[in-house]
């Protein structure tokens, strides 16, 4: 090679002679220019135009910004580092954690890297037909899977580790595309009559009546005497009492929109009234343990206390958190508009409330034949 060829090569190609006498081209470029990190790869051709075939690319994405060192970050490691930089309430970071399980249990030992849009699209198919140890997901556990997802590889994105987001490009799961999901059951109004007549001046009265206001099982938990204006007649529903494992937390409730004041029926004002005096102050919680008045229960005891007060009441058994489409299916049946139903349940979206909780019944359809019936 002459001294004017060994100018023109570029300075990250180097022209070397083996010992078998066989040239080489060898192409020495830094991944990660202008970093105290720095990292190198280095790769032989047997031709110049080979050498300068890799390089190029490499050097053009580099100069436009867009060029990604490889890295053997895998993603176990890289769900892990995401989500222990959240800024968020530890029951958000374990629903974070249970939305990307699927991720790790599928590709926990793949780099980021590697993973394509197809590597996304079949893990999506396999938790529609329940094919991982996840059993069938539907949308509603999919898309929040997806979602965090993206947020991940976007940051990796933004840090430089990941050329393009490969899971923004899959798009989200229809309601549509899910198989029917199974219907809450409602109790009757002749259910509830009874339900409240055998707890009426027992101790799980007011847990059965402000369940059956369509409180959550953590508003339940945290609801507290303070919150209950008896002069005005309202209760405000500002905080959730949830856990994490073993960990119990207090906190805002779920959402902006479960912050919000209700307006209490006449016969539960009428019962608090009655109640209040023989109850700790007013900082106490208003469900509470029987042998320890004003210790609140564990919010999963609020779930067996609610199956033992049907039982009691010789009621069928419903969810706790059927007594929320109970309240709802009744007010749909009352004429009360979406808006105002989702607003008393602490919905953002009324969409979501006629959706979820307002299903038919025996009487509102033949209320409907009735309305048919024109040639009467």
């Amino acid at each position: 090679m002459t001294t004017s060829e060994r100018r023109n090569l570029p300075p990250q190609i180097r022209r070397i002679t083996l010992p078998s006498g066989a040239v080489r081209y060898q192409v020495r470029v830094d991944l990660r220019q202008g970093r105290a990190d720095r990292k190198q790869t280095m790769r032989r051709f047997k031709t110049l135009t080979e050498a300068k075939a890799f390089l190029n690319p490499i050097l053009g994405d580099q100069h436009r910004g867009l060029h990604v060192a490889p890295s053997s970050l895998l993603i176990k490691d890289a769900v892990e580092t995401w989500l222990r930089a959240q800024r968020i309430k530890p029951t958000t970071r374990a629903a974070y954690t249970a939305a990307l399980r699927p991720v790790v249990d599928e590709y926990g030992y793949r780099t980021v890297q590697s993973i394509t849009k197809d590597d996304v699209e079949a893990l999506v198919q396999a938790l529609q037909e329940g094919t991982t140890a996840r059993g069938v997901w539907t949308s509603t556990t999919i898309n929040p899977m997806l979602a965090r997802w993206r947020a991940m590889f976007d940051d990796l994105q933004k840090q430089g580790v990941l050329v393009r987001n490969v899971v923004a490009l899959v798009k989200s799961v229809k309601r549509a595309e899910d198989s029917p999901a199974p219907r809450g059951n409602t109790l009757t109004d002749r259910q509830i009559q009874q339900l409240i007549n055998y707890h009426t001046g027992k101790h799980d009265e007011l847990l059965v009546r402000f369940a059956l206001l369509g409180l959550r099982r953590g508003e339940l938990a945290a609801l507290r005497w303070s919150d209950i204006d008896l002069m005005n007649g309202t209760v405000t529903i500002s905080r959730n009492r949830t856990t994490d494992g073993n960990q119990v937390y207090e906190g805002d409730t779920k959402t902006v929109a479960g912050t919000r004041e209700l307006t209490l029926p006449a016969r539960l004002l009428e019962r608090l009234h009655i109640l209040y005096p023989s109850r700790p102050g007013r900082g106490m919680y208003v469900i509470t343990q029987e042998k320890s008045p004003g210790r609140p229960y564990h919010p999963r005891t609020i779930d067996a206390r609610w199956t033992h007060a049907l039982a009691a009441a010789d009621v069928p058994h419903v969810r706790l958190h059927d007594a929320r489409h109970t309240t709802a299916t009744h007010l749909h049946a009352e004429g009360v508009p979406l808006a105002d139903i989702a607003a008393w349940l602490g919905h953002a979206n009324a969409a979501v409330t006629a959706r979820v909780y307002s299903h038919s019944t025996k009487r509102g359809l033949a209320a409907a034949a009735e309305a048919l019936d024109m040639d009467a």
